[in-house]
């Protein structure tokens, strides 16, 4: 049975009007701005309607949860976090942090075409276009197809689709001694032994020009080598010299800062609700430190933040 198939069963469509809504939904985003975390420039996001996001549901249950990915991509899934993925380097001296360039909106349609059919078999031309415009957003009709920031199958598409270069690297870096992680666009490398690690970069700006299809490049700007001799940080996360994971000194002072505005009622609804979340995510990573913040504010505060309802 093929994939529009599948989906008119479910949705009790038949195949055209199916092919017909496929067709209009590319265009069916509500998009907008942010600004990047550094602070320079801003991160369109592109946010399927809802009619979109419930064929996209559909679409990941039938289709893209059926398909692998490597258990080198921390990003996304299940049992897997910020912290799993930094905990694969703690034991190791020295880093290395890549980054990819525009991830998601240099992810087009042709890769994950390529990667079901050679995975699952050959495709029609209805699933073709099924997979192509239901997954993938247009902002004009001058622009290609491409993978949105803000759709909800995105995420598992990116992971599914890097799975040949995580499939590379972590048998290329397992051979020489070396731990491999990615995080959706962040890439990392550590390693006990001094100097293995110079020769990555160009190991993978040719891995990428030999593999064109991927049409993916590296922000050379956050190319960043470390050692024990300087921090190290892997997606946030900043690995102590004694091996530990630690939330950082800088995000420490702005959870001691808002839980004294805290005390002070200071904070409105939303920054409270927002301190929750840093807490919990605090007490996941580095538990020492939300035994510390209870002994200089008390249970009772640190309890308050967590219970905290409006």
């Amino acid at each position: 049975m093929s994939y529009l198939e599948k989906f008119s069963e479910i949705t009790s469509l038949d195949s055209q009007e199916i092919l017909n809504f496929v067709n209009s939904a590319p265009h069916r985003y509500k998009h907008y701005t942010i600004p990047k975390r550094n602070g320079r420039g801003v991160r369109l996001i592109a946010q399927p309607s809802k009619e979109v996001k419930y064929m996209q549901y559909i679409g990941k249950q039938l289709i893209l949860d059926k398909l692998p990915v490597h258990s080198s991509a921390y990003a996304y899934q299940k049992q897997t976090s910020i912290k799993a993925n930094a905990s694969q380097h703690v034991a190791n001296s020295y880093l290395l942090k890549m980054d990819f360039s525009d991830f998601f909106p240099s992810i087009k349609p042709t890769l994950l075409l390529d990667f079901i059919q050679r995975t699952v078999g050959k495709l029609s031309v209805d699933d073709i276009t099924l997979i192509k415009r239901l997954f993938f957003w247009q902002r004009d009709r001058m622009t290609p197809l491409q993978l949105s920031i803000g759709a909800p199958s995105s995420p598992l598409i990116s992971n599914i689709v890097m799975y040949d270069f995580d499939q590379y690297f972590h048998s290329y870096c397992t051979s020489r001694g070396i731990s491999y992680t990615r995080y959706a666009d962040d890439i990392s490398f550590s390693t006990n032994e001094r100097g293995v690690l110079f020769h990555i970069p160009e190991v993978v700006s040719k891995y990428l020009s030999t593999n064109e299809c991927l049409n993916l490049s590296i922000n050379t700007t956050k190319t960043k080598f470390s050692s024990k001799k300087h921090n190290r940080h892997v997606t946030g996360l900043v690995i102590t010299n004694n091996n530990e994971l630690s939330l950082g000194r800088e995000r420490k002072r702005k959870i001691r800062t808002l839980v004294y505005l805290f005390t002070q009622s200071a904070l409105e609804t939303d920054e409270i609700f927002n301190l929750q979340g840093l807490l919990a995510f605090a007490s996941s990573i580095e538990p020492e430190f939300i035994l510390r913040l209870k002994s200089k504010f008390s249970n009772e505060v640190v309890d308050s933040i967590k219970y905290y309802q409006e």
